[in-house]
């Protein structure tokens, strides 16, 4: 009969086995976490690469942009030192400029007409035509002869072109090219790379408009709104007004006061023949002392149909509202304490304006328009035009005199004092009509062209 008994592993044998099987199982594990690292680690690697590689990428796109934008600025400066450098030469050159002569700009053979299919600069910006018309007697033109600017250090040559446009003067002449006087003129700057191929490029247009003294005041004072003289003053008005002025003139009487209102004459106030000692006297049969507060000397021009409703453009042949233009042009002050008899020319002063120093002289008068308070209080001498602008007030006393004349854009009242206003016709001095290019505001079109990257 067989056994059934089974046969049991002592307890220390399988504690020896299980020992065993854990020695057989470490070295796997450790494999296994090894590997684990290695394929971390290699990931990590990659991704730090990656990361490397993109910043270096985003760090080497933004100093391309940023030597990029210093090209198209310093492109733009070239052009714009084109347009100040254009500007600077009309100025220059103003007779040659405002001249119809052969050699004269207005000459029609310096300048063509813009047509359809120019498509480079100045007709158009390279890529369609700008500036074309239909009719050529309104179109534009171009002057033929544009200049080539190149700055010391500068990469990049300036071209500088002109247009403006065809304005015939009479039947006779149209369709033929012709410059108006007094042109406005659009300037188109193009800057260039000369030597560095990576120079960026650029194209500014500036509007210019020509200006000058069109008309001097044709008296010693006037004003748009009411003029009141009161104190002990003498007003010698121009001798020789134009014959529009009669009526209300008198025959052969001067004009000693002009304004769009009312004119009032009060204290010791008086107007006096032109010459004259202002005293009992007469010339000609016409008294030496014309107008004060009990006679009228028909002398005065007030409420006066003729004048202008801009007095501003009628003395610079720019609109009021575009007066910055002509203060562009103008030695710009915040007050008169730095004038003097050597001072001549256009003056804007932005604040009030006392004179304590004797200011232009006869050959060499000063043109002031004054912002604020206009003040004579000592005995100095003026000559010249004083423009008043705005709201500002008007003050003479101590004994001072006004060679030439005031003109105000509103009304004005000279209060009590002593002082002398004498007429000088300033439009007979040579080289003081002579106006200007000046920026028309507003008048720019910047055109960038990226640079090669």
């Amino acid at each position: 009969m067989q056994s059934t008994h089974s046969h049991a592993i002592p307890t220390h044998m399988k504690i020896r086995v299980s020992r065993e099987a854990g020695r057989r199982e470490r070295p796997t594990l450790k494999r296994q976490r090894g590997m684990t690292t290695l394929v971390v680690a290699l990931v990590l690697l990659i991704a730090l690469t990656i990361l490397t590689f993109s910043v270096a990428k985003v760090s080497g796109l933004e100093q391309r942009i940023a030597a990029n934008d210093v090209r198209t600025l310093a492109a733009h400066e070239a052009a714009q030192a084109g347009i100040e450098q254009a500007i600077a030469y009309l100025n220059a050159n103003l007779p040659l400029i405002d001249s119809d002569a052969a050699d004269g700009w207005r000459s029609g053979s310096r300048w063509a007409r813009c047509t359809a299919a120019e498509t480079a600069l100045p007709c158009g910006d390279g890529q369609s035509n700008q500036y074309n018309h239909s009719d050529i007697n309104d179109a534009w033109l171009r002057y033929t002869v544009p200049n080539q600017i190149s700055l010391p250090g500068s990469p990049y040559i300036t071209t500088v072109y002109y247009l403006t446009k065809n304005t015939p003067a009479a039947a006779a002449v149209v369709g033929a090219v012709d410059v108006q006087p007094q042109p406005r003129i659009i300037i188109i700057a193009s800057a260039t790379p000369n030597a560095d191929p990576l120079a960026g490029s650029a194209v500014i247009q500036q509007i210019t408009q020509y200006f000058s003294l069109v008309n001097m005041p044709p008296t010693t004072l006037s004003a748009l709104g009411q003029i009141g003289l009161m104190g002990n003053i003498g007003v010698y008005g121009n001798p020789t007004p134009a014959a529009s002025f009669y009526p209300p003139l008198q025959e052969g009487r001067p004009l000693s006061v002009w304004s769009a209102s009312l004119v009032t004459v009060d204290g010791s106030a008086q107007t006096c023949l032109h010459g004259s000692d202002c005293g009992s006297g007469s010339t000609n049969g016409i008294p030496h002392k014309l107008t004060d507060k009990t006679t009228n000397g028909g002398d005065i021009a007030d409420n006066h149909a003729g004048f202008p409703a801009d007095p501003f453009q009628y003395i610079f042949g720019v609109p009021n509202a575009a007066s910055a233009s002509i203060k562009a042009q103008s030695t710009v002050l915040s007050s008169c304490s730095d004038l003097t008899s050597a001072s001549s020319g256009l003056f804007w002063v932005t604040g009030d304006c006392s004179v304590v120093n004797n200011i232009g002289s006869a050959t060499a008068p000063a043109i002031i328009l004054v912002e604020g308070d206009f003040k004579m209080n000592s005995t100095h001498h003026l000559y010249g035009l004083v423009y008043s602008k705005g709201s500002g007030s008007v003050s003479l006393t101590g004994g001072p005199i006004l060679w030439g004349g005031i003109i105000a854009d509103h009304a004005i009242s000279i209060g009590a004092g002593s002082y002398t206003m004498r007429y000088l016709d300033l439009s007979t001095i040579p080289g003081n009509n002579t106006g200007g290019f000046a920026k028309v505001p507003g008048g720019w079109l910047d055109t960038y062209k990226k640079p090669v990257s």
